[in-house]
């Protein structure tokens, strides 16, 4: 007992002797900034040359780019990539061997067998004499810019200036740009980052704007009148020692715009034709209770019947800092009673614009009739008792709109200072902290976004933000719409969001016959007419005097659904083609101007196999990512859907008694990836409702339950794991066929969901017999987990669904993919061993290295034999790594439980008690003697070591 008493004593003293070392640093020494100031004048004496115009030739001044000059004081810290050798496993031992031996810190992972380091010339000869390295590399300024960015360098073309009477230049292009620095900055060092660069742009007038956006981005917007000026900002910025990335930011690029082109049944049960009342889930109280969704969006018409309350007001929170701050460090200041919205969060505005966006897919998602008499309440969101945190990114004041009191507000790029109205969504420059934080804070664990940009751009600084805010918040899902550029072929996804590899990306699926029915008799038919009319108006040059009058008077009668019925006449026939009209199919239903042809349309029976629940969307933007990853990950209903019609806090659409039986009011129908991405949304609410209402293991409400607070890598499992491939037509190019099996995850991820595949409902025949799940179950490299069990006879499919949320990649990484684990099943069929990796179907059955999430599914398992599953931490570097594995079939054998098989080198916690003993608490005892030996040397050796690096650490 005295020897643990003394060591207890022994490590209280050194960690205050530690806290002194690192204290204060009011009274560091200035040679870190002389060195510093040293340092960057050649290069901001050489800004101010080429700035005055007396070197021009900016390929030769790229060249300076190549080299990396190293101050020989050893006290400023530099960014280097070190290469560990082949042969050398990076498990954690390795990892934190290598940091006490080094004292430098592996802040993020670069494939293949390498990470960033930011340290002095001192810690590089260490670094440099460890054994198990066998390459240090510095990073040059070179590497640390986009390519794009390079590109626009060497090539790029600008409108030149013209310098007006107060000196100052006018035109040219107004170029934003993006600059990530050394991961794990303080704020305070952010700002001292962003203070150097200011003061070496000080003599450069093409500066426009620099602002600190969080410790982890700078945003810089510059005046570009020729390439030598975007050469010349890029290269300083790219010698700061502490600058990480760049890139150009660009508002169409990595902004965002809506994304438009009865989900209820097929989400739950995989067809809108069942007569099962309201779904499976719903009968036994899932229906998002207690469960608060986040949706990012154009604006909610709060006066509708989906989400008005008499009886409470809306709690909004304007844009503003104080504000902000409160929903920050007190969200519980800003909630209500209010029976549908949590919050609204008025980034923009406070109007719904977009033609309604934001209100019809928060009423797919969560919307419920105030009225229970309705008829409109037939048309419930999926998770219809769940709550809102509206977060308004839509301005449509005439006038733009302002957030400038808002860290992440990105209003200053546009003129004015103001961001454009006109239906535009603009959204926090930096996610993490500007979307996600106040999201989360306000109690949302599920985020719907229905927004996208310009096609492709790979994975970026925003992607990097989405990965690591669900990194560090592992219960919080993002769900985005995948695009609607489908027709301009693969790789379509738009914007860098969508390259996101722990958010759930979703396509769109084309509704059944009987939606289509339903939706098509509220739609706007007068609004048809009109585009019609217009766009035959221009194509037959009516508005001019020489013109075919018996065409364009007949033309000119679109101005309402009778004109309409008019002009096509009893068989709705239309002769002319339109540049709409990119096959019958799309004019006769999607832009037919009556009800009557519309309907009409749908009887033709060569078209009824396009109304397949099984066809994917014409439109639906197709995969895969820049690095070959599986995207979109699912698909659900988004062709067309019904749902809440915006009036834009008219008084004519409040809700109340006399209107809420006027369906036409009430609903619209909408089509796109917009509208299938609160499907998928809605249906993860309805997954962690099942999880936190105990409903696991037993399919009913269990004081034993487990897993109630579950991991947004476990939901994505569960969606993913219900999914199956379609079985319907897809577009290719110009026509549509049936899916190839090898490479449908191009156009539907792992297929449509379907939640009856996967959560076992007790008594309900229609769910899973027997459903197996394993959440946040620490792996690293090397370990292997093995899951044994058996089906019986009659079993039809087995499924098995690995997810992990993945430690965020650097955006000059070529592959996203940071810790790597494997998927496998075995079993013994005739005295040989067959083994089936996750993503067998598409990957020719070989171990996956691009994924994070993995499955396995067999139509046919082998029955009563014993069928192992393992899970092995390939490649750990950032570990130890949580993942979710999810397990089931509808014929499982309940007798047959699946048991943990531990693997001799398993050191989960678990494990470890199993293992606490006299034996172990010896080994205890010896470390601590080991210990007590070497913390009077360490003491004597920190003295040097704090206080160099409090000198090296004090301003960066």
């Amino acid at each position: 007992m005295k020897r643990f008493l003394t060591l207890f004593l022994v490590l209280i003293i050194f960690a205050l002797f530690i806290t002194l070392c690192m204290g204060s640093e009011s009274g560091s020494s200035n040679e870190y900034l002389d060195r510093f100031k040293q340092y960057y004048k050649g290069i901001i004496k050489q800004a101010n040359v080429l700035s005055k115009g007396e070197e021009t030739n900016e390929e030769n001044y790229l060249e300076l780019s190549d080299g990396l000059p190293l101050d020989k004081s050893n006290l400023i810290p530099h960014q280097y990539i070190v290469k560990f050798k082949e042969n050398i496993k990076l498990t954690e031992k390795v990892q934190i061997t290598f940091e006490k031996s080094t004292g430098c810190e592996l802040l993020q992972y670069i494939p293949e067998h390498s990470y960033l380091v930011y340290i002095n010339n001192d810690q590089v000869k260490k670094v440099q004499a460890y054994p198990q390295v066998s390459h240090l590399i510095p990073l040059t300024p070179k590497m640390k810019v986009d390519p794009n960015l390079i590109r626009d360098m060497e090539s790029g073309v600008f409108e030149s200036c013209s310098v007006n009477t107060p000196g100052r230049k006018v035109g040219g292009a107004i170029v934003h740009m993006s600059v990530s620095l050394v991961p794990e900055l303080s704020s305070q060092s952010a700002r001292d980052v962003a203070g150097q660069i200011r003061s070496a742009c000080e003599n450069l007038t093409n500066v426009k704007y620099l602002r600190v956006v969080s410790n982890r981005k700078v945003m810089i917007s510059l005046q570009i009148c020729s390439r030598h000026d975007l050469v010349l900002v890029v290269d300083i910025l790219a010698h700061h020692p502490a600058i990480h990335w760049i890139e150009r930011f660009d508002m169409e690029r990595d902004g965002f715009l809506p994304e438009n082109y009865n989900a209820r049944l097929i989400v739950q049960q995989g067809s809108s034709r069942a007569s099962i009342g309201d779904g499976p889930f719903y009968q036994v109280g899932i229906t998002g209770k207690n469960q608060t969704v986040a949706i990012t969006d154009s604006g909610l018409d709060v006066d509708h019947c989906f989400f008005h309350d008499p009886a409470a007001s809306v709690p909004v929170i304007q844009s503003s800092d104080s504000l902000i701050r409160t929903v920050l460090n007190a969200p519980q200041a800003v909630e209500s009673n209010h029976r549908k919205i949590k919050a609204y969060v008025a980034f923009m505005d406070r109007k719904d614009g977009g033609h309604g966006h934001g209100s019809h897919t928060s009423g797919t998602l969560a919307g419920k009739c105030l009225y229970p008499d309705s008829p409109i309440c037939k048309h419930n969101g999926i998770a219809q008792d769940s709550k809102l945190v509206f977060f308004d990114v839509g301005c449509d004041l005439d006038g733009g709109c302002q957030c400038d009191s808002f860290d992440a507000c990105p209003c200053y790029m546009y003129p004015e200072g103001k961001c454009p109205g006109k239906n535009k969504l603009v959204t926090p420059i930096d996610l993490y902290s500007g979307l996600f934080e106040p999201q989360y804070k306000l109690g949302a664990r599920i985020s719907s976004n229905s927004l996208g940009g310009k096609i492709g751009n790979g994975y970026t600084q925003s992607t990097q933000e989405i990965d690591k805010f669900q990194y560090e918040h592992d219960d919080f899902l993002v769900v985005w719409s995948a695009g609607n550029s489908g027709a301009k072929g693969y790789m379509t996804l738009t914007g860098p969001s969508k390259q996101a590899k722990n958010s759930i990306i979703v396509g769109a699926s084309v509704s059944g016959i009987e939606s289509w029915k339903e939706a098509l008799k509220y739609r706007n038919y007068t609004q048809r007419a009109n585009i019609l009319r217009k766009k035959l108006t221009k194509k037959y040059n009516c508005k001019c005097g020489v013109c075919n009058i018996k065409k364009c008077s007949a033309i000119d009668k679109l101005k309402s659904e009778e004109g309409c019925n008019a002009y096509m006449g009893d068989n709705c026939k239309f002769k002319h083609k339109l540049k709409i009209m990119k096959k019958k199919l799309n004019f006769n239903v999607s832009f037919a101007c009556s009800q009557k042809c519309a309907l009409k349309s749908l009887e033709d029976e060569k078209l009824k196999p396009f109304f397949n629940e099984q066809n994917l969307a014409d439109f639906s933007s197709l995969g895969p990512t820049l690095d070959g990853r599986i995207k979109p990950d699912i698909v659900a209903p988004g062709y067309f859907l019904l749902s809440a019609r915006s009036h834009f806090g008219s008084q004519e659409g409040k809700c109340s008694l006399s209107n809420k039986n006027d369906m036409k009011l009430q609903l619209k129908e909408m089509g796109g990836t917009s509208m299938s991405t609160p499907v998928v949304a809605s249906a993860a609410t309805l997954v962690r409702q099942y999880f936190t209402d105990g409903f696991y293991p037993y399919g009913k409400p269990s004081v034993n339950a487990e897993y109630t607070q579950p991991s947004a890598a476990l939901i994505k499992a569960i969606l993913i794991q219900s999914a199956r491939g379609m079985k319907g037509l897809a577009r290719k190019t110009d026509s549509f066929t049936h899916f190839n099996k090898k490479h449908r995850t191009i156009f539907e991820g792992h297929g449509l969901i379907n939640l009856s595949n996967t959560l076992k409902l007790a008594n309900n025949p229609q769910t899973p017999q027997d459903l197996f799940v394993i959440d946040r179950q620490e792996i690293t490299t090397d370990i292997i987990h093995s899951y044994t069990f058996n089906v019986g006879d009659n079993a039809t499919e087995l499924a098995i669904t690995l997810a992990w949320t993945d430690y965020p990649a650097s955006p000059m990484a070529s592959l996203a993919l940071v810790n790597d684990l494997d998927l496998k099943l075995e079993y013994e069929t005739n005295g040989e061993v067959q083994s089936i990796y996750g993503n067998h179907l598409y990957n020719n059955n070989q171990p996956d290295r691009l994924n994070n999430v993995e499955k396995i599914l067999i139509p046919l398992p082998p029955v009563n034999t014993d069928l192992i599953v393992t899970v092995k931490g390939h490649n750990v570097p950032h570990g130890p790594q949580k993942y979710s594995l999810v397990i089931n079939g509808k014929k499982i054998t309940k007798a047959s439980r699946i048991r943990r098989s531990l693997d001799v080198t398993d050191v989960s916690p678990s494990n470890i008690v199993n293992f606490f003993n006299w034996e172990f608490a010896l080994i205890i005892t010896s470390l601590a003697t080991a210990l007590l030996v070497s913390v009077a040397v360490n003491i004597g050796l920190c003295v040097y070591s704090c206080i160099k690096r409090k000198a090296t650490y004090a301003n960066l």
